[in-house]
């Protein structure tokens, strides 16, 4: 496939012209020779990478909170049509049970696909917040960090986690940290 006559969206610059795609990925930006059976005339639309949401609780009327397949799967077809290719479905500070049955959700779809963006994992947020930094987040749900607890937030479900949300200066946090630090996992 052919896009051409788009705006191509370059690191220190932006030009017009013509990506070539075979399947599914790029293989030339303004190709001089190219055979082809589809070309797109973008007409002078940007043309981007997918963007990647990296912390979204909702989109479309539904929550990562309500915990289904379904909810969150409809995030995934609403966000797509704004350009968002993949994403982290985000927890908030709620019950651990609460947690724990969206994290089913989000595991399933990152396993079996959506019909939309793409689930990446998951990002937790809370319940490790520092109470004078809390925002939005509920505080009846506060909790110490432990390794315990957040094992009981992702029973069955600990490999989907890529991101957390996680207060340093809690105690018990420092243990936490050194066990999800060997999970590759990112922190803020």
């Amino acid at each position: 496939m052919l896009i051409k006559n788009c705006k191509i969206i370059k690191l220190d610059h932006i030009e017009l012209g013509s990506v070539l795609i075979e399947d599914g990925k790029i293989q030339e930006l303004n190709p001089a020779n190219y055979e082809c059976n589809e070309v797109i005339d973008a007409n002078g639309l940007f043309l981007s990478p997918g963007f990647i949401d990296i912390h979204i609780h909702g989109a479309g009327g539904y929550d990562t909170m309500d915990g289904t397949v379904d909810a969150i799967d409809s995030i995934s077809k609403t966000i797509v049509k704004h350009g968002t290719t993949s994403f982290l479905p985000t927890t908030m500070t709620v019950s651990i049970e609460q947690i724990n049955k969206s994290m089913h959700a989000i595991k399933e779809l990152k396993e079996k696909g959506t019909s939309g963006a793409q689930v990446l994992g998951a990002h937790l947020e809370g319940p490790f917040v520092s109470p004078s930094a809390i925002g939005a987040q509920n505080p009846k749900y506060l909790l110490a960090p432990s390794i315990e607890t957040f094992n009981e937030m992702t029973a069955e479900c600990e490999d989907v986690v890529v991101s957390i949300t996680l207060a340093p200066e809690l105690n018990g946090s420092l243990n936490l940290i050194k066990h999800l630090s060997k999970k590759i996992l990112i922190a803020h």
